[in-house]
């Protein structure tokens, strides 16, 4: 059972706070979940998710994530597998 039930997951939408890098921000509608740059202009790995809690979520080996649609889809995964656990 969801814990959002009126919340349709499938159409999930970001919401840019448009601002260009490195203060860049995406909000993932409705739900509390974030994608931030880093704040470094040269970084590799620069974006990292940001829970409901505020806790900073990186990739399996520490890193943030390489690419801004990689960390939204993770951080879509993330929201999903708490919402319907």
């Amino acid at each position: 059972m969801s814990l959002f039930p009126d919340l349709d997951l499938s159409k999930l939408e970001w919401e840019h706070n448009g601002r260009p890098k490195p203060h860049s921000q995406y909000r993932l509608v409705g739900t509390g979940w974030m994608v931030e740059h880093c704040g470094h202009q040269t970084a590799l790995w620069p974006y990292v998710i940001v829970t409901p809690e505020g806790d900073r979520i990186a990739t399996h080996n520490g890193r943030g994530f390489k690419t801004v649609a990689r960390a939204k889809q993770e951080a879509e995964r993330l929201h999903r597998e708490r919402s319907n656990g």
